[in-house]
């Protein structure tokens, strides 16, 4: 059974949360948790963003580019203020957040306060994991995969 966690934070070029969606982040922080504590891993640059694609919010294609990525780098949970309609396609894959805060190291002490939650749910091994909402606690719910997303629940 997995023990540890890495999560990809998406982030502007200041390093602080993508006020956008997910797939609309510059760079990608990951971090590891092992044995209580989370550690700064490496940083990623979004190939979304590079002059190579051009993909619309929500496609298919990008959501697919993401996967692949975050696949290969053996992520986790993958953390932001926003996500758009290829929530759908990723939690299948990854464990989505939503968070209210603009600093990382914010909201990534606040993720490390309930990682049983997250560590729970990675473990549960669904054909889609819970989305998980945080602000100082967290609330845990479904994203359903036969009804559209309403662009308001996500902040």
């Amino acid at each position: 059974m997995k023990s540890n966690l890495r999560f990809a934070l998406a982030v502007n070029a200041q390093h602080l949360f993508e006020p956008r969606y997910f797939g609309d982040a510059e760079k990608f922080l990951l971090y590891d948790y092992r044995e209580g504590e989370i550690a700064f891993c490496k940083e990623l640059t979004n190939p979304a963003k590079s002059s190579h694609h051009s993909f619309a919010t929500g496609s298919e294609e990008k959501a697919g580019l993401l996967t692949e990525l975050f696949t290969s780098e053996k992520v986790d949970v993958l953390v932001s203020k926003k996500f758009g309609g290829n929530l759908k396609r990723v939690n299948r894959h990854f464990i989505p957040v939503i968070i209210m805060q603009d600093s990382p190291e914010e909201a990534l002490e606040i993720m490390q306060k309930h990682i049983h939650w997250l560590m729970e749910e990675r473990h549960k091994d669904p054909d889609s994991f819970q989305l998980f909402q945080i602000n100082q606690g967290i609330l845990k719910t479904s994203v359903r995969q036969d009804k559209p997303l309403h662009r308001n629940m996500f902040f």
